[in-house]
Formats: structure tokens, sequence, C-alpha cells
């Protein structure tokens, strides 16, 4: 095992990591799910959105006496603070997808790779018809024609005559 390899993970590890997410999803009672279109609707928050917002209450702190009597700083600073624990909270959960994404291609070499042989031994077993060929065709990585049951397809433009 290379020095930055951690041990195999268990499919009963995952099972428990995706049981505590989903505790942790459950008590999530802040999260507002939209639909596409409320989404649409919205303004676009990036990055630059929180660093605004910070900096434009640093400011109003600042220079709170030049905010008209109506403006209701309190909320303005309540509305910041949520939006920049909001947005370390999104910070943390991108991180760890990242990291599941990360998981998933790695763990993902070994099963690809076996399933191959799997397939090629499975195909080789097949000859054509019955139990074995049934099940070759549901695993086929796309809904593609076998390449020895496609049309040969002509080039779509000649090759170049070559000078004399």
């Amino acid at each position: 095992m290379k020095a930055n390899e951690k041990a195999p993970v268990t499919p009963e590890e995952v099972q428990a990591m995706v049981e505590a997410l989903k505790s942790v999803q459950g008590k999530m009672t802040v999260v507002e799910p939209l639909t596409g279109l409320q989404r649409e609707e919205l303004p676009r928050v990036g990055p630059k959105t929180f660093e605004i917002a910070e900096k434009r209450l640093a400011a109003a702190r600042t220079h709170r006496e030049s905010l008209p009597p109506s403006f209701d700083f309190r909320q303005f600073e309540r509305d910041v603070l949520l939006l920049t624990a909001l947005g370390e909270a999104q910070l943390l959960l991108e991180r760890m997808l990242q990291g599941v994404r990360d998981t998933v291609q790695v763990t993902a070499v070994r099963p690809l790779e076996a399933g191959k042989v799997v397939y090629a031994h499975l195909q080789a077993a097949a000859g054509g018809a019955g139990q074995v060929h049934t099940t070759l065709r549901g695993l086929r990585l796309r809904n593609q024609p076998s390449r020895k049951l496609a049309a040969p397809t002509a080039p779509a433009v000649a090759p170049a005559a070559s000078p004399p």
C-alpha cells in the first residue's frame, strides 16, 4: 500500500456513513429546497456574493450614521451572518461531495476492469442464443448494437490523392 493510500473501505462503513448523512439531512431544518423555476428567478449567488455582503456589513458598521433611519441594521446584520454561515456549510458540503466523488472514481477502477473480464467471458460463452445471451444484452454499457452486428461505415471524406 502506498503512503497516501488508505485502508480499503467496506460496504458496511459506507452504509454507516450514508445513515449518518441521512440523520444530518433530517436535522437540516434551515435548508429550503427550491423548484427549478424558483431557482431561475433568484439572483445567482457565488463566492463574491459572500465577500461583498461581509464588506458591506463592515462598511455599515463603520458608517452607521450615514444610513437612513428606516434602514433595519440589525436585520441586515442577521441576514449577512446567516448568509455567511450557510456559505461555510455549502463549502464544507462541496468538499465532502468532492471527496466522495474522488473515492468513487478510485474505487471504480477494479470493479470496472473485472466487469470487463466477466463480460468478455460471458460473451465468448454465449454463442448467440440462450440464457447467457439474454443476460449479456443487459450488461452493455450503452444501448448500442454489437460491433459485430453494426454495419461498417464509409469514411466521411475520401483520402486525398498524394502528389506525384
